[in-house]
């Protein structure tokens, strides 16, 4: 076992933060639709680094990392799109 802060210790922390944020977000919702667009951007982000660090895609070959990175901005994009109609 390695000592010390590990990266997936720092991403774990920052997964953490941007949750607590996008608590922050929703419970004082005033302008619900710029704030659910800046909740839909940060779990995007959560995604993002929950698939790069904790399943380790990010040692992955290169044409598996760039589909899942499409996949994910696809599927974001989506979701932001249908929000926003």
């Amino acid at each position: 076992m390695k000592k010390g802060i590990l990266i997936e210790d720092v991403v774990w922390i920052v997964l953490v933060l941007l949750t607590i944020l996008s608590y922050e977000f929703v419970d004082g919702l005033h302008e619900w639709a710029y704030l659910s667009v800046a909740v839909i951007i940060i779990a995007m982000f959560k995604i993002r680094l929950v698939v790069m660090h904790f399943m380790e895609i990010k040692h992955a070959p290169l044409p598996l990392r760039l589909v899942l990175e499409c996949w994910m901005l696809v599927v974001g994009g989506g979701v932001l799109y249908f929000q926003l109609i």
